[in-house]
C-alpha cells in the first residue's frame, strides 16, 4: 500500500507541476510576444511617421522654392521690361527730340 501511494503521489504532483509549468511558461511567451510585437509595431509607425513627414517636408519646400523661384522670375522681369521701357521712351524722346530741331533751324533759316 505504502509504495501504490507513493506512485500515485509522484503521478499526481507531475501532472500538476506540468501544469503549472505550461501556464508559467504560457504567460512568459504571452509576455514575450507582446513586447517583440511592440517593437515590431514601433518600427513600423516609426518608418509611417518618417515617410509622412518627408513627404510634408517635400511638399512645403517645393511651395517653398516655387514662391521664391516666382518671385526672382518677376523681379527679373520686372527689370527686363523697365529697361525695355526705358530704352523705347529715350528713342521717342530722341525721335522727337530730332525732329523738333530740325523744325527750328528750318524755321530759323527762313526767317534770316
Amino acid at each position: 500500500h505504502f509504495y501504490t501511494y507513493i506512485r500515485l503521489y509522484t503521478h499526481t504532483h507531475a501532472r500538476t507541476h506540468a501544469r503549472t509549468h505550461a501556464r508559467t511558461h504560457a504567460r512568459t511567451h504571452a509576455r514575450t510576444h507582446a513586447r517583440t510585437h511592440a517593437r515590431t509595431h514601433a518600427r513600423t509607425h516609426a518608418r509611417t511617421h518618417a515617410r509622412t513627414h518627408a513627404r510634408t517636408h517635400a511638399r512645403t519646400h517645393a511651395r517653398t522654392h516655387a514662391r521664391t523661384h516666382a518671385r526672382t522670375h518677376a523681379r527679373t522681369h520686372a527689370r527686363t521690361h523697365a529697361r525695355t521701357h526705358a530704352r523705347t521712351h529715350a528713342r521717342t524722346h530722341a525721335r522727337a527730340h530730332t525732329r523738333r530741331y530740325i523744325f527750328v533751324r528750318f524755321y530759323l533759316m527762313l526767317l534770316y
